[in-house]
């Protein structure tokens, strides 16, 4: 009943992103698709977690 945030999963490495039917500018109200390498169970957590909220991604660069 409250809403709350949850990490799913961190440090995957990005293969491609996909941008939506119509470009990013165009009438779809969703942003671009990423197609990222994970585990299997990386994988069914993800799932699991997009079929029951959202999902947010964060890219963060390196600090060295």
């Amino acid at each position: 009943p409250r809403p709350y945030t949850d990490t799913v999963a961190s440090g995957l490495e990005v293969l491609s992103v996909l941008e939506p039917p119509g470009g990013l500018a165009g009438p779809s109200t969703e942003g671009p698709s990423l197609v990222l390498l994970v585990a299997p169970d990386t994988a069914e957590r993800l799932a699991h977690a997009g079929a029951f909220g959202q999902l947010t991604v964060t890219i963060a660069g390196s600090l060295d």
